[in-house]
């Protein structure tokens, strides 16, 4: 959006297969195009960052001088319990191997991670994910949801657990936590039994949120978690991010942009090369420019 604004002179803009404006750029900012492309007018900050939560003193995860032969080196940092930090960097910097290594995909050739203060290692996901770790990935079609069932199911997937009365699942929970889920994260559906694969991608990726939310795993790795996903679905999803750190979740974010990155960051770790080049802290109203980190990723 900001590269439209800045390079071109006209704008059309279409909603639902027809032309809902024209205007010349000069006359349009953000908070117009919003209204023209969802039909709605903006309500606060786009990324919602005046409910940015402020961490807390608790060390989640730590990661201490962790390598992947070939992907990174020497990476340390600590996430904090209501924290969301921003891993930023060019593809190939290394970012999403610290991701793959943290949830069980990977195995470090080096180094150490911590959760709640004891050392890990994970063999696969299923690991990480018992010890409080879980991953919305990028490519959510292949990778995030079982497309053949319902969404009941995607939402319950991984909370089995703890939706049992006695050895069995309980149906009655599995309905009751598909119901207050889809209400709350405001997946537009029919029902909990309409199969996930039928959903638009915005309200599949709210699935996949609310599946996150029911898990309870203290930390998530959002990676490109509004990958193609419209507008209007975006900010959904961005107050889903803010409500996991109002709940005391920490949150590791890739960015499907770096605007994206710094407007849900609390702080921003920048990799260059498969190494830190820099780290930023990110209140509100005080977060860097795209400039000030671009130049730490290039």
């Amino acid at each position: 959006m900001d590269e439209i604004l800045e390079i071109t002179d006209t704008i059309y803009v279409f909603k639902d297969g027809e032309e809902t404006a024209v205007f010349p750029t000069k006359e349009a900012d953000l908070d117009v195009l919003y209204e023209k492309m969802v039909g709605r007018s903006t309500t606060g900050e786009f990324y919602v960052e005046d409910r940015q939560t402020v961490p807390g003193d608790d060390v989640i995860l730590e990661v201490q001088d962790l390598s992947l032969f070939g992907a990174f080196n020497h990476v340390s940092f600590k996430l904090h319990k209501g924290e969301v930090l921003g891993l930023a960097g060019l593809d190939g910097s290394g970012n999403e191997d610290v991701c793959n290594v943290l949830v069980g995909q990977e195995a470090p050739t080096a180094g150490r991670i911590l959760v709640n203060g004891k050392e890990m290692r994970f063999a696969n996901a299923y690991q990480s994910r018992r010890n409080g770790i879980l991953s919305v990935p990028k490519d959510r079609r292949d990778e995030g949801m079982v497309g053949i069932l319902s969404i009941e199911d995607n939402i319950n997937i991984s909370s089995w657990n703890h939706l049992k009365k006695g050895p069995l699942l309980s149906r009655r929970l599995l309905r009751e936590t598909a119901d207050k889920w889809i209400r709350e994260a405001g997946v537009k559906c029919t029902g909990r039994k309409d199969r996930i694969a039928q959903l638009s991608g915005g309200n599949a990726q709210k699935v996949i949120f609310a599946r996150a939310l029911e898990s309870g795993c203290p930390v998530l790795i959002l990676n490109h978690p509004t990958r193609g996903v419209d507008v209007g679905a975006k900010q959904e999803i961005y107050r889903l991010v803010r409500e996991m750190t109002e709940q005391g979740h920490a949150i590791i974010v890739l960015g499907d942009t770096l605007d994206e990155c710094l407007g849900l960051a609390s702080s921003v770790v920048v990799f260059k090369d498969g190494m830190i080049s820099a780290t930023f802290d990110c209140p509100v109203g005080g977060k860097p420019s795209q400039n000030e980190v671009v130049h730490f990723m290039m």
